[in-house]
């Protein structure tokens, strides 16, 4: 049994259990696997995801936990992901994530139908909406984060790939600079908390929807890619046969075996040619992001992992920035990140943020433009957010969602 505390920044839930303490509320999860944990057991393949829910007075804008407390069987049920990985068999049947245009799902409910994501019978015999939507509502949460960063990732990949290979190659083509067989991208998430700890299924889908976003999305195969916002973004098209992405969990909640080897799962992306995209998980530091050493002396002597990271994307899932609370604790890594303490050994090319609300967000952005000059960050509602709502403990009457805001930003 696996127990993860997700305290002031509330992360994703599995399984609730309410704590009230003198100081704040907090949701304690639980997650139980067939054996052991999948970081202990790297190896293991198969993972019986039981999810545990005790009643709470917790005050929650949802009728999903009242829900999943009344039925366990059918909310653990309703977590379990297809046992199939292939591509190929996922739903192109015609409607507007068809095989006419081969787009990519962009919500929830059209992923899961696209992945032929079953329901228990007895939900589906009852024909009750609200049966169907708290389920969904539960799926929401366990695939927000892999979801939300597989959604954002391709219109990261892409520019980050332009901008690299512009500066090294500025004379190259398009297609030249496509034309290479893998798309390799190391992320790093900042303040991990429940992240660190999602089952190895639910990273699979990550890979589902990243790879499928990247090598089968027909609308990225000319020479624009819309944002959020709707707006046109100019991008050669992805022609590589592969994705390779490595996850390295950074924050004070990383449990101690995460911080060994990296677990690497994949999926085929062709059945033909024995094609797979990758992603290789580890627990990189357990504290904070500028307390690593290598972070402040980059000393090509020294041969440890940590010294000779390099990390494309930056991936900060709840941050709360600009939360009176929680400020001043995330100064410094910023500082290093974005602002004048950066000597040079980070060098970000984008980042990824997410927020509980419109108001945390906003909060978020002021911070990161008027004390790092971050220009046109723009939020928007995110499609993969979790649908279970929550009041924040420091602010009555605010509630909030983990990642209901999305926002990128290449730099």
């Amino acid at each position: 049994m696996v127990t993860n505390l997700i305290s002031r920044r509330q992360g994703l839930i599995y399984g609730q259990k309410i704590i009230r303490t003198r100081k704040y509320c907090c949701l304690t999860t639980t997650i139980t696997t067939q054996k052991n944990n999948l970081h202990q057991k790297r190896h293991q393949r198969q993972h019986n995801n039981n999810v545990s829910f005790s009643h709470t007075s917790y005050r929650l804008n949802s009728t999903t936990i009242a829900w999943a407390q009344s039925n366990p069987r059918l909310a653990q049920e309703c977590l379990n992901p297809p046992s199939w990985w292939e591509l190929e068999n996922c739903c192109w049947d015609g409607d507007q994530h068809g095989p006419e245009n081969q787009q990519v799902p962009q919500s929830l409910e059209a992923y899961l139908k696209w992945r032929k994501w079953t329901f228990p019978k007895e939900i589906i015999q009852l024909r009750k909406e609200e049966g169907r939507d708290n389920a969904t509502a539960l799926i929401s949460h366990i695939l927000s984060a892999p979801l939300t960063l597989a959604n954002q990732l391709s219109k990261h990949i892409i520019m980050t790939s332009s901008k690299k290979n512009s500066e090294k190659y500025p004379t190259a083509t398009n297609k030249d600079i496509n034309a290479s067989k893998d798309v390799i991208h190391n992320l790093c998430c900042i303040g991990a908390r429940a992240e660190a700890s999602i089952p190895t299924p639910y990273w699979k889908e990550f890979l589902m929807l990243s790879t499928a976003s990247l090598f089968l999305d027909k609308n990225k195969s000319g020479n624009n890619h819309c944002d959020d916002g709707g707006q046109s973004l100019p991008f050669p098209p992805i022609i590589s046969q592969s994705l390779q992405i490595s996850l390295d969990f950074i924050g004070p909640d990383i449990l101690p075996n995460q911080l060994e080897q990296p677990i690497s799962i994949s999926i085929p992306i062709n059945n033909n040619d024995n094609s797979k995209s990758t992603l290789s998980i580890c627990g990189f530091h357990k504290g904070l992001f500028h307390e690593i050493p290598s972070i402040h002396n980059n000393n090509n002597n020294n041969n440890s992992n940590q010294n000779t990271r390099y990390w494309d994307t930056y991936i900060f899932f709840n941050p709360s920035f600009g939360h009176p609370n929680l400020q001043k604790s995330w100064a410094d890594t910023l500082e290093i990140i974005l602002g004048k303490k950066n000597q040079g050994n980070i060098n970000p090319c984008s980042l990824i943020l997410t927020a509980h609300s419109e108001k945390d967000a906003m909060r978020d952005s002021n911070i990161l433009s008027n004390v790092y000059g971050l220009k046109n960050i723009e939020y928007h509602e995110n499609p993969f957010s979790s649908r279970i709502a929550y009041e924040d403990p420091f602010e009555k009457g605010h509630f909030v969602r983990p990642n209901h805001y999305v926002a990128t930003v290449i730099i």
